[in-house]
């Protein structure tokens, strides 16, 4: 898997191409202050938002009044982050879900907050208002994935090409012999970096304060545009209570259709059982029509949903392997091309 799959699975890539067959979406780019302030630590929201309610007990507040100033004092006296608004974009967020119908998911370039679906009122994922949004966006951990890790599992990420400099660096020596002239490249390949790391450190110790914090926030701002996407969105999806025993993942390799299971893997559903052939032919067909030959990647997977009536929606591409899950097949089951 290359960093060229992964960024065709992002939903601003891919959605433009397939909206006719997919499920109403808006997108709209995120500011780097925000992604800033979904990577910073604790949970601390917006000072306009009201996702979460305020309870107050007055009376009880009132009547053991004496015994909280000591606390409250020592409350006002600690130091509170700095709380961020982001009024533009928050009024872009409710225009959006205001023109989708009033509910919407929302998710990032790959990856929607369903692990604190918990949060709200629902028990899901369901949001009304950019407040509520940007609560399950600021409380996931799932979405780490989009902000620091999309391109963990790529064969040329630059981890990868980190790990393989040392052999290359070795087998283009001039004049070194095979076996140990490589070696002995390797090895001073290494005394060299090794002088070059004392060096830089040697003259960040003697530089001020200042100019070290700067060469250190550059170092690391590197280090993460090298690991994560050029750029962020938020894909706000207009809600459908779907059912989950119509949701079905579908796997493809060399632009061939091999696999199709459901989605969901904790429940069995008999209907399927005396149905799967229907279901089989139908998800067959909506792939030559509508997804054969206009994905850019020759191996990847994607999720779809059939209505009540009978349609196929899309509902998302990922990758084939890396942080996409099999579901009810392992990897090595899908490499036998099962269909």
């Amino acid at each position: 898997m290359r960093r060229d799959d992964v960024l065709a699975c992002q939903i601003q890539s891919w959605y433009p191409k397939f909206r006719s067959v997919s499920l109403r979406t808006e997108i709209i780019p995120l500011p780097l202050e925000f992604v800033d302030y979904l990577l910073s630590d604790g949970i601390f929201l917006p000072a306009s938002c009201k996702a979460l309610p305020t309870r107050t007990r007055l009376g009880e507040w009132e009547a053991h009044r004496d015994d909280y100033e000591g606390l409250k004092e020592e409350e006002d006296e600690a130091e509170e982050p700095e709380v961020p608004a982001f009024p533009a974009f928050e009024a872009a967020v409710d225009a959006a879900i205001a023109r989708l119908g009033g509910a919407v998911l929302p998710k990032l370039n790959w990856s929607c907050p369903k692990d604190v679906g918990w949060l709200s009122a629902t028990g899901t994922p369901k949001c009304s208002n950019a407040q509520e949004v940007f609560l399950l966006l600021k409380a996931s951990d799932s979405l780490t994935y989009d902000l620091c890790h999309a391109f963990d599992s790529c064969v040329d990420s630059p981890e990868s090409d980190r790990a393989e400099a040392p052999s290359v660096a070795g087998d283009s020596e001039p004049g070194s012999r095979s076996n140990g002239g490589a070696s002995v490249a390797a090895e001073t390949d290494e005394k060299q970096q090794e002088a070059s790391r004392a060096d830089a450190i040697n003259d960040s110790a003697g530089a001020e304060p200042q100019q070290k914090q700067q060469v250190e926030e550059m170092e690391e701002r590197e280090c993460v545009q090298q690991s994560r996407p050029s750029e962020f969105v938020l894909a706000l999806r207009k809600w459908f209570d779907l059912r989950p025993e119509m949701e079905f993942r579908c796997f493809v390799k060399a632009h061939q259709l091999i696999g199709i299971c459901q989605r969901e893997i904790t429940s069995f559903y008999p209907f399927l059982v005396d149905s799967h052939q229907d279901l089989k032919l139908q998800i067959c067909d909506f792939y030559s029509n509508s997804i054969h030959g206009r994905f850019p990647s020759s191996h990847y997977t994607f999720d779809i949903y059939i209505t009540r009536d009978g349609r196929v929606k899309l509902v998302d591409f990922n990758t084939y392997g890396g942080a996409t899950l099999p579901l009810l097949f392992s990897w090595e089951e899908l490499g036998g091309h099962l269909f």
